[in-house]
């Protein structure tokens, strides 16, 4: 797991009314309050697990050179708690890929498909890397790859 960027933005406003607190002694326990809601947040926004989560892709096993070709993804939350999920696939910059990433947000137990186009570009063998989801926690805080 890993911060967000909403994460970091409220850690530098934190931090900086530190910065801020140790001029102005004054601001001290805004500071301290700020600190502990942070930390608080964090915590309970970390402990809410996300997933587990399924992930397919089918790929037409040939591909012609300039066409146009479908990739299904098909994702499934076999979870307890909703999910916001970002869907990547690494696909070689010879298959030409339009569509990705994409989003969505999955309830316990939904099912989701989504089709994104290849068009290689080149002969040979072209291998995929492995699909990757991103989910984010409840508030946004934290972010998990899969």
């Amino acid at each position: 797991m890993s911060p967000s960027r909403r994460m970091l933005a409220l850690a530098s406003l934190v931090l900086a009314l530190g910065l801020a607190a140790a001029f102005l002694p004054a601001l001290l326990p805004g500071w301290w309050a700020g600190l502990a809601l942070l930390g608080l947040l964090a915590a309970v926004d970390a402990g809410a697990v996300l997933g587990p989560f399924d992930a397919t892709r089918a790929v037409p096993q040939t591909l012609a050179i300039g066409t146009r070709h479908a990739v299904l993804v098909e994702l499934a939350n076999r979870g307890r708690r909703a999910a916001r999920l970002r869907v990547f696939d690494h696909v070689p910059a010879g298959l030409g890929a339009n569509g990705l990433p994409r989003a969505f947000r999955l309830e316990p137990g939904a099912r989701a498909s989504f089709e994104y186009g290849i068009a290689p570009s080149e002969r040979g063998e072209h291998r995929i890397g492995q699909l990757e989801l991103v989910a984010s926690s409840a508030l946004g805080l934290w972010r998990r790859r899969t």
